[in-house]
């Protein structure tokens, strides 16, 4: 019976008009089979140890793509941004675009970002009678108070009274710009 290890033995070794009935009867056959056995290994060490410089290198030189497209990225996205700066484009009130035939410049406005302190400013509520912004959960109900307030500055102030409601800083969120790109057709294949 002839138990064969493919990592060690590869297919050739096998061969059937090699082996021959290939068996290991004496110490001379059992050393010389165990020289093979180092031999195959160290072969195989160092074969893996090539591989694996070659996979870190491959990984390095990855990074290095990644870092220069991403200047690359930077540099063109700056540029169009500046180009976008000089042409005509549709505007709404929470955008602006500009289309291209590979792509469209788009800057999505920062709206206005609030900063809250629900508890403090359910208690403002409760405090000055306005419990209709105060959900029964004891949550405040941010829609409601949203509709009812102006900004004053970095505060909000109650359109009804006046009053600073506490809890709430008001600061710009910054304008976003972004391109999007235009969806390339596949082309047909040659007839």
């Amino acid at each position: 019976m002839e138990a064969r290890n493919e990592m060690l033995f590869p297919d050739e070794f096998f061969a059937e008009e090699q082996t021959g009935g290939f068996s290991i009867r004496d110490d001379d056959t059992a050393d010389w089979a165990v020289a093979k056995l180092a031999e195959k290994k160290e072969e195989a060490d160092r074969l893996i140890g090539l591989a694996e410089r070659e996979i870190a290198r491959l990984k390095e030189r990855i990074e290095e793509i990644k870092e220069k497209a991403e200047k690359d990225a930077a540099f063109l996205s700056a540029c169009l941004f500046e180009y976008f700066g000089t042409v005509k484009r549709r505007e709404t009130k929470t955008m602006a675009k500009y289309e291209l035939l590979h792509g469209t410049l788009v800057l999505k406005r920062g709206g206005q970002k609030y900063e809250r302190d629900d508890a403090a400013i359910m208690q403002w509520a409760k405090e000055t009678g306005r419990a209709d912004l105060v959900k029964i959960e004891e949550k405040l109900n941010w829609a409601e108070l949203k509709k009812g307030i102006a900004q004053n500055g970095e505060t909000a102030v109650d359109t009804e009274t006046g009053e600073v409601v506490p809890g709430i800083t008001i600061t710009q969120a910054p304008d976003t710009f972004s391109i999007d790109y235009a969806k390339k057709e596949k082309e047909a294949p040659p007839v």
